[in-house]
């Protein structure tokens, strides 16, 4: 999935200063695992910010969400252009839509988290998934759809 894909990454580019957001560990962080909705509007600025402060420090980082939709790209490829910083690369590692796969390994570690709330999000995320595409922003799009 997105976050073995993202420490593979990191292992392999880490003389790059490589950094990644990753919204599990962070609500584990700071929440006990304890993730609700009402955190998310907390972590979405933390998370802009973190983005933010990568660009600033000339630092690579990978934010391993899955971001369904153009307007969630959109924020994080704004926040790294608007710094001025044309040198950057913002490559998008597609993991597609999801999968059966990709929900039994959530409903087999739920994290205390009912099967039926994972189930009615893998809909969701079903609904609202946009292929990301290059005008968008980015610079490459890697495709990982299993």
């Amino acid at each position: 999935g997105k976050s073995t894909t993202s420490a593979n990454l990191q292992s392999q580019y880490n003389n790059l200063n490589l950094v990644i957001w990753n919204n599990d560990a962070i609500s584990h962080m700071m929440f006990s695992g304890d993730y609700k909705l009402l955190h998310k509007p907390m972590l979405r600025k933390i998370k802009y910010y973190f983005v933010e402060q990568c660009v600033i420090n000339n630092l690579n980082f990978i934010v391993d969400e899955p971001h369904a939709t153009i307007e969630g790209r959109k924020q994080i490829i704004d926040i790294a252009n608007s710094k001025g910083i044309n040198e950057y690369e913002i490559i998008c590692y597609d993991h597609g839509e999801g999968n059966q796969q990709s929900l039994n390994r959530r409903l087999s570690n739920s994290r205390g988290i009912h099967e039926d709330i994972w189930k009615s999000a893998y809909e969701k995320y079903k609904i609202i998934y946009k292929t990301p595409e290059i005008s968008e922003g980015f610079t490459e799009i890697i495709r990982k759809h299993h």
